[in-house]
């Protein structure tokens, strides 16, 4: 079942890791597939290479990766920045996850991340059929608000929604994965082991 192997892949991963990993839950799908699954991962940095992630993994239609974007943008070098570094320092990031079926556990030299605009990236899907080889993912929070309700402005939630429109990221993942090949399209995150971003 292709749901329980996206699962198997992520248990596999973090186990592979040294990490503890618990299946607390397991929702079967109304009608045929996994409706939802919650994973428990514990241990010293289990959640170290992106600051946040929006939950949901989505896979590319072979299940040649596994897509995870970060929800909250926060600085790529790890350290600390002040909230008024935001714009010019705080990133979005689209990961592919490389899964190496042989070994059973993802592969992270072969893995590769989309550097994105400091916007809060929310739901992704890969293209199937006409439109393969395509990915998407919105992101909300175009207005780069980090709230500030002490100071009289709304709360964050409100203040990231004024815009009516915000964006929906079409990148095309197959030529992604050929530029990550090559050390002059991407830098190096040491800080998110030796992650592959490209800018």
């Amino acid at each position: 079942m292709a749901d329980e192997k996206i699962t198997d892949k992520w248990l596999s991963y973090y186990k592979n890791k040294g990490f503890t990993v618990k299946l607390l839950e397991w929702l079967d799908g109304d009608e045929a597939g996994l409706k939802s699954a919650t994973i428990l991962v514990e241990g010293a940095h289990a959640y170290g290479f992106m600051k946040s992630e929006h939950g949901g993994s989505f896979v590319t239609p072979n299940t040649e990766y596994v897509i995870e974007a970060s929800q909250y943008a926060a600085p790529l070098d790890n350290n600390y920045h002040p909230i008024e570094e935001y714009e010019s320092v705080y990133r979005g990031a689209i990961t592919f996850w490389k899964f190496d079926y042989p070994k059973g556990k993802i592969d992270e030299k072969a893995s590769f991340s989309l550097e994105l605009p400091p916007y809060m990236q929310d739901l992704s899907d890969a293209g199937k059929g006409e439109s393969m080889g395509w990915a998407f993912t919105n992101s909300f929070n175009s207005e780069m608000y980090t709230g500030g309700i002490e100071k009289g402005l709304p709360p964050f939630e409100a203040g990231m929604s004024r815009n009516d429109t915000d964006y929906m990221h079409m990148y095309n993942w197959q030529i992604l994965e050929k530029l990550a090949k090559d050390p002059k399209n991407y830098k190096v995150i040491t800080e998110l082991g030796e992650l592959k971003v490209t800018p």
